[in-house]
């Protein structure tokens, strides 16, 4: 159905123009019973604008324009036309969570608009020591059932004597704090008020977010309240309040294209991002491309950053808890990832706020029961059933993975990953020994660089070198069809030989990783025999902090690598 441009019309009983506009399908159910506060032009000879409180009801909006002079009635109309897009708008978005600057904000348009409909005529200082009694007494929870707060209308000084006495101050405090009272008594004198105030700037907020707006509406009011009291004792002096409350500024807009693989291209392209290694990279986008937006599109229904609140960031945590995943894990492998996209989003101004933050995720303190590396018993366990396996229906393959991906981590302290996808063509005799190198042309490396590792005489006396001699070219623990390299193969080897530790060997302590445990082990020893630091980074490929670990090439590593003892 095509609807026409919304335009002012006039009933057959006034010559009073109106307006009325269709609310658009996609937002109808959403707009429907809400009202919405619209700021008009003024008319000739006066100064403050038109306010006009506009209730949405079933398909379409309309409300008198107060006016029938040409010229106003044109700029009154564009005014709701705009005002109502906004609103629209901020119903697409949905909820949004606003920082603590944008509640105070928002709260300075009630504390200015309460100013400016009584400053010229300020009632009595009795009524409004009553408005900031009923408020205060809401904001403490002291109140279950406060009367409606409306900026246009006069305090009623009625209802706080009949509730507090003629002692206002004593009999509030005489009133016992009920904590689960505050909420429901903010929203009950003050909903109207944010509702208008964020329907003005075409917002929706969150939970939370609502809650913080509530309670800076109400101590905006207490401060408007005492302004217009000194104004009724004759005291005009500068109003300083106002100055406090910062201008509004828009909750995350609709960027124009910006998607989560927007963001996740802008982190690739941000300064030093060539340096940052491709598993980090593959990784960092899998969460933010693909596990996270599937969320949301099952939880919300959309997968656009500009929209996801505060809730849903709890939600997803929660969600992955229940999945069994560890806090740590939550922690540092999904929620980090996604907080690192969000800030570049308000970094790059894409994004007005950041919905991650004030969300954190606990992780207890790990408790250091043991080593997490293994204990030489256990390593000379591993070790020594390499020796005697038995084929059963394993293929050659997992069989060559079992016999020797324990004894290079063991002697490299490499990751699994990476022994499990070496090469025959990685091993190399030069420089008067044999050399491993572990490079990401074989699959993936965490640094996404080449190194060269000295090849243990302990592994050359074991027969790894008459292993690979005998083997193949290509990788010596799997084969594809295509011959090529494949990440996934060797992430599947390696679990299985973690499960081989686990059921055949009997390393069952949960504490210590069945093949991530020669990564510690290895990092001991080499601490223990004194080699030389720079050299033990370089060989499991972790980073050595300094610019200087930059320069050069590492050189004496087979004289460092032989420091470290034989297991066996």
């Amino acid at each position: 159905m095509v609807y026409r441009m919304a335009r002012p019309t006039k009933r057959s009983d006034s010559r009073v123009a109106q307006f009325e506009r269709h609310v658009p399908a996609d937002v109808q159910a959403l707009a429907n019973g809400r009202t919405v506060r619209i700021e008009l032009s003024p008319a000739f000879g006066e100064a403050d604008p038109l306010g006009v409180t506009v209730a949405v009801r079933g398909d379409r909006v309309r409300f008198s324009l107060r006016t029938d002079e040409r010229a106003l009635l044109a700029r009154r109309h564009a005014e709701a036309q705009a005002a109502l897009e906004a609103f629209f708008e901020g119903l697409r978005r949905g909820p949004v969570r606003l920082t603590h600057k944008q509640n105070v904000a928002l709260s300075g348009e009630v504390y200015r608009r309460v100013v400016q409909r009584f400053e010229d005529d300020p009632l009595t200082p009795e009524e409004w020591m009553a408005f900031k009694g009923l408020t205060r007494a809401a904001l403490e929870g002291r109140l279950t059932d406060p009367p409606v707060a409306y900026p246009d209308a006069p305090p009623d000084a009625g209802e706080a004597l009949a509730l507090f006495g003629e002692a206002l101050t004593d009999g509030i405090n005489a009133l016992p704090r009920d904590p689960a009272a505050i909420r429901p008594a903010l929203e009950k004198r003050f909903g109207a008020m944010a509702d208008e105030v964020l329907a003005q700037h075409g917002l929706l907020a969150d939970d939370l977010s609502r809650f913080a707006l509530l309670r800076q509406v109400a101590l905006a009011s207490i401060g408007a309240g005492e302004t217009l009291k000194r104004y009724a004792r004759g005291d005009y002096s500068p109003d300083t309040r106002a100055a406090q409350f910062p201008p509004v500024e828009a909750a995350n807009p609709r960027t124009p294209g910006l998607t989560f693989d927007a963001l996740a291209d802008a982190w690739e392209r941000a300064k030093g991002i060539a340096a940052r290694p491709t598993k980090t990279v593959r990784d960092y986008r899998r969460v933010a491309t693909v596990t996270f937006p599937n969320f949301l599109r099952q939880r919300a229904s959309h997968d656009d950053p500009c929209r996801v609140t505060q809730e849903d960031i709890h939600a997803w945590i929660y969600a992955m808890q229940e999945e069994g995943l560890t806090q740590k894990t939550i922690r540092d492998s999904r929620f980090a990832v996604l907080r690192t996209f969000f800030k570049l989003g308000v970094k790059r101004r894409w994004l007005a706020v950041d919905p991650t933050d004030d969300v954190n995720v606990v992780v207890g303190k790990r408790r250091a029961g043991r080593e997490r590396g293994f204990t030489p018993d256990e390593a000379r366990s591993i070790l020594t059933a390499t020796r005697s396996l038995t084929r059963g229906k394993r293929s050659p393959h997992l069989m060559a993975a079992i016999r020797w991906v324990p004894w290079i981590c063991a002697y490299t302290g490499c990751r699994t990953t990476e022994a499990c996808q070496l090469r025959k063509e990685d091993f190399s005799q030069r420089r008067g020994g044999w050399w491993i190198r572990i490079t990401p042309d074989a699959g993936s490396t965490k640094t996404d660089d080449m190194r060269d590792v000295p090849v243990h005489s302990a592994l050359e006396a074991e027969g790894l070198l008459d292993f690979v001699a005998q083997s193949a070219r290509g990788p010596l623990f799997y084969r594809t069809e295509s011959g090529a390299v494949s990440v996934a193969s060797a992430n599947s080897i390696g679990a299985k030989v973690g499960r081989w530790v686990r059921s055949e060997v009997g390393i069952t302590d949960p504490r210590v990783q069945p093949n991530y445990g020669w990564r510690h082990a290895f990092k001991t020893q080499a601490r223990e025999v004194g080699m030389d630091q720079e050299a033990r980074n370089y060989i499991q490929g972790h980073f050595t902090p300094g610019a200087g670990a930059e320069y050069g090439d590492m050189a004496g590593l087979p004289a460092q690598m032989e420091r470290l003892p034989r297991w066996l």
